[in-house]
């Protein structure tokens, strides 16, 4: 008996003891898996040794992760309510659900898996990649600093970038609609690979080449650019005029009006002639 008592005892301190506090972090140890609902969870799971992934999931209107080197840990995010300012270096940054996401660090890659999310590229951050991996959803990205590139994997997406920084490279790689605008968008190099993808550019902006692609068809409007060339098909678009170089394309064919362009050589199969005169 009085050993049962004693092993009852030592069963409730140990319970009392390994019992989680409101907002202490809540790991996984074995798989170093850490779920995080505070800014003080947060601070404390970043700084454990044995940290692999790290899972926001809060109702806290902003989390911030201060400046360091965190190359081991990958980030997931699913709080629908946050804001996530985010000053460090991570493996890999995937956002499932939040309000917004502001990037401040150098090098990352952010993964979209959100229906609906705003994503702020800071004037430090250096190096970003942002990849769109979530069918039929809206992402508006502003770039102060510098991003590597931007992807659009799945369909049906609508992505906005005004770009103010720099942004070297985006690809449209399903059928979905990107929106180019800002003072630097022109200097943005674009590659349309699916029949349905699409550019748009705002006026004042739309000099961005349309060059290297299968397939540039399917628009409105391909008009205002430096270049259109070096693109296998060039077809059923509406409008293709006011571009100063119409060239170099496989097949420049089906469209309603192809006028007002200043050059059109070396584009062969042409069935609406070119006009250079406007």
């Amino acid at each position: 008996m009085k050993k049962s008592r004693i092993i009852g005892l030592f069963t409730a301190f140990a319970m009392a003891f390994t019992t989680v506090m409101p907002g202490a972090v809540q790991p996984a140890y074995a798989e170093g898996v850490v779920t995080v609902i505070s800014q003080t969870s947060l601070d404390s799971a970043l700084a454990a040794r044995t940290t692999k992934k790290i899972v926001i999931k809060s109702s806290a209107g902003k989390l911030k992760i201060k400046k360091g080197n965190y190359s081991s840990i990958k980030l997931e995010v699913v709080s629908s309510r946050t804001k996530i300012v985010n000053a460090g270096c991570f493996d890999k940054i995937t956002v499932k659900n939040a309000s917004a996401f502001v990037e401040k660090a150098g090098g990352n890659d952010i993964v979209t898996t959100d229906s609906k999310l705003k994503i702020n590229i800071k004037k430090k951050a250096k190096n970003t990649s942002v990849t769109v991996d979530k069918e039929n959803s809206v992402t508006d990205i502003n770039i102060d600093g510098t991003a590597a590139k931007v992807d659009i994997n799945k369909p049906g997406c609508k992505v906005t970038v005004n770009v103010n920084g720099e942004l070297e490279e985006a690809n449209v790689k399903a059928a979905s609609e990107l929106t180019l605008k800002g003072a630097n968008s022109a200097k943005t190099k674009v590659t349309l690979t699916d029949a349905g993808a699409k550019l748009v550019t705002e006026e004042g902006a739309s000099t961005t080449p349309v060059s290297g692609n299968s397939v540039v068809s399917g628009n409105s409007v391909v008009s205002g650019n430096s270049t259109v060339s070096g693109n296998s098909s060039v077809s059923g678009n509406t409008a293709v005029s006011g571009n100063s170089s119409v060239s170099g394309n496989t097949a420049v064919s089906g469209n309603t009006a192809v006028s007002g362009n200043s050059g059109s050589g070396g584009s062969t199969n042409p069935s609406t002639t070119p006009s250079t005169s406007g």
